[in-house]
């Protein structure tokens, strides 16, 4: 499994780049023996064909995982959340607050509290899958750091 760290020339990227001061506005999770992709974004939580997914965004950092495919525990969260919408609420305020952490150096808070329970945001999907409980409080480059601190690869 790798974990793909991308980032696309539009619009919300950019603005989400913008808002974080972040190379990165995006994550994923790709099965490349599968040749397929899961990952959250405004369509919701959704399989795409990694071929596809690759021609459509700009791959910033990849990480090899060494972990085993879970494929039963993916299929059971695909099953529960596929097409789940994608958490609007959860990217405002986690926008509002990256703003005033930049232009205010207001500190991050420690809860979003626009999160709504069955939406996802990319980071939210990825890290349920990896660690069990979503963070709405990450941004991609954010859990990409604290990946490579783990040395989980």
């Amino acid at each position: 499994m790798r974990i793909l760290f991308t980032t696309r020339d539009q619009w919300f990227s950019n603005t989400i780049c913008e808002l974080t001061g972040e190379p990165v506005s995006h994550v994923a999770l790709e099965f490349p023996e599968h040749g397929f992709v899961v990952h959250s974004n405004i369509r919701g939580v959704h399989l795409q064909w990694a071929e596809t997914f690759r021609a459509e965004n700009i791959v910033v950092h990849e990480l090899e995982m060494n972990i085993p495919d879970n494929f039963q525990r993916l299929g059971n969260l695909l099953l529960k959340h596929e097409f789940s919408y994608y958490d609007v609420g959860a990217i405002l305020y986690l926008g509002g607050r990256l703003a005033l952490r930049r232009h205010m150096k207001m500190p991050l808070a420690k809860d979003n509290l626009w999160q709504s329970t069955g939406m996802f945001l990319c980071t939210e999907w990825v890290t349920e899958y990896l660690y069990g409980e979503q963070d709405s409080l990450i941004t991609p480059y954010k859990l990409y750091q604290k990946l490579v601190s783990q040395q989980v690869l």
